[in-house]
Parts: C-alpha cells; structure tokens; sequence
C-alpha cells in the first residue's frame, strides 16, 4: 500500500511532557479557569494564566513553533494527565487549558483529541499535538 503524501501544514507530530505546574513541580495540573474582563484579575485566574505561560514553556522546549500554528487550521491535541491523590482538577478542564495554551494565536476551533488519566506516580501531563 503506498505511503500518503504530506505536505508541510501536516507535518507536526510533537510530543512532551509538562511536570506539575508553575508552583510545584510535583503538584498536580491547573485546569481550565472560566474568566471575564473583571474576574482575570483574581488569585485564581492569574494562577490559571501562569500555568498556561508554564505549559508554553516546555512546549516551546520540545521545539514548538507556535508562530506556524495555522489559524483555524486542524490539530490533533491528546493528553495523559498524571495525578497525585485525589484532589485535582476535571481531566477534561485540563486538556481545555492546555488547549487555551497553545492556540492563544492560532484559534482553538478544529482542534479535536482525547484526554486520558492516571493517579499515582510522577504528576505531570503527557502531551501529544499532531497537524
């Protein structure tokens, strides 16, 4: 069977791993905080908007270049979070603020994935974008 052709926009395959959050290392995943004009200021969602920054930074780390993100293009986003204990955030609300992360600039409207969690072991979250 022949291989399909690619082209340049589908070529991204990037794979990393993002420990904890900003705060701790070994502190479980931020997830996604709902904000308006006036609550953004809040204790809650400046720690939202650092974890965000944080995810960034081990994404630009693995080689992303979120300047070639196409806008509105589609994205395939799958994450393992990694939880210590029980209290930690929705795995679902996770995914949604790392997806918030990476597609600040480009628009999150076609990205589409899957969210899968585990507890026990090193916090973290796994991180998996395909285009």
């Amino acid at each position: 069977m022949p291989k399909p052709k690619t082209t340049e926009a589908a070529t991204l395959d990037l794979t990393f791993f993002v420990p904890g959050n900003q705060e701790n290392p070994k502190g479980n995943p931020i997830p996604y905080h709902r904000m308006t004009q006036r609550s953004k200021w809040t204790k809650a969602a400046q720690r939202y908007l650092a974890y965000k920054n944080y995810i960034v930074k081990y994404a630009l780390k693995a080689g992303l270049r979120i300047e070639k993100l196409t806008r509105n293009g589609t994205y395939e986003l799958n994450v393992v979070c990694m939880f210590h204990g029980e209290n930690h955030g929705d795995p679902e609300n996770v995914r949604k603020g790392i997806q918030d992360a990476l597609f600040q600039i480009a628009g999150d409207k076609h990205v589409w994935g899957m969210v899968t969690f585990v507890h026990g072991g090193r916090s973290g979250v796994h991180i998996r974008l395909c285009g």
